[in-house]
């Protein structure tokens, strides 16, 4: 949510902007560094509109009670 929020207010933040727009929202178990390379790389497409990232396979949520090998 705080990612978002972010690129709401700033489509295109610096590496220090997302650093500080995402302090304190977070546990402390080292994950820092990903979630802001994954916001910088977020930045583009959500300010392009797109929904998913080009040339990646996104897996869609299975439905509830379907057996995902038949």
């Amino acid at each position: 949510m705080a990612a978002k929020a972010l690129l709401d207010a700033n489509p295109t933040p610096s590496l220090p902007q997302v650093h500080h727009g995402l302090s304190g929202n977070f546990c402390r178990c080292g994950t820092y560094a990903g979630m802001r390379r994954a916001v910088l790389a977020a930045a583009p497409l959500m300010a392009a509109g797109d929904d998913e990232p080009a040339g990646r396979d996104v897996q869609k949520p299975k439905e509830p009670g379907r057996n995902p090998h038949g």
